[in-house]
């Protein structure tokens, strides 16, 4: 594969992450508008899902402590719970967590957190203080 070749696969493969991400996002909407807090599914004999509603451990509704140490028993719970234990414990402001998912294949545990920007740190964002004393130096 040549650099044009690449360059157009990366743009692909780009695309097709953001309608990932679109797609998670509206899924985990919706679960939420239903009122769902958590949902599990075991695929297969080696495959388990879980899907965790983070806004609601991170204003304090429910946890999932439980499942901290249980990875033999409820893999993705357990790793959950770990993220959980990391994460949400020191809220920075305006960073607001909405899902997580894990995903067991085999002996491989993936996750997927979704999350947003709170409108009210747009403009803290906005300007990166390093930056613009990098570019200061250099003008």
């Amino acid at each position: 594969m040549n650099r044009i070749e690449k360059h157009l696969r990366a743009h692909e493969l780009q695309d097709k992450i953001m309608e990932c991400v679109e797609e998670i996002i509206r899924c985990e909407d919706e679960l939420v508008s239903l009122g769902i807090d958590d949902m599990s599914n075991h695929v297969e004999d080696d495959t388990d899902f879980f899907w965790r509603n983070f806004r609601w451990i991170q204003s304090g509704r429910t946890t999932l402590a439980g499942n901290l140490g249980r990875y033999s028993e409820v893999p993705c719970h357990a790793v959950a719970a770990l993220l959980e234990q990391t994460m949400l414990p020191k809220p920075q402001q305006g960073l607001l967590m909405r899902g997580c998912s894990t995903l067991l294949q085999g002996n491989h545990i993936r996750f997927c957190i979704s999350g947003e920007v709170d409108e009210s740190i747009y403009e803290q964002i906005r300007v990166c203080p390093q930056l613009e004393t990098r570019r200061n130096r250099k003008e």
